[in-house]
């Protein structure tokens, strides 16, 4: 991803989701398990979170 692409989605320094991404990744795995989370979001969004990054999410938030 190039800076001026992270800058248009709004992705900070050292992280490779956009705001938008995180926030469906938090509100599904707040409702499944992190493994499902990962297909429902792949699904939804066309990318896959591995199931160890939404576990880190959700730890963060």
């Amino acid at each position: 991803m190039t800076s001026e692409q992270a800058n248009q989605l709004g992705v900070g320094k050292g992280s490779q989701l956009s705001p938008y991404l995180e926030m469906c990744c938090l509100r599904i795995s707040a409702n499944v398990s992190y493994a499902h989370a990962t297909e429902d979001v792949a699904l939804l969004t066309g990318v896959r979170v591995s199931p160890k990054t939404q576990q880190r999410l959700v730890q963060l938030a």
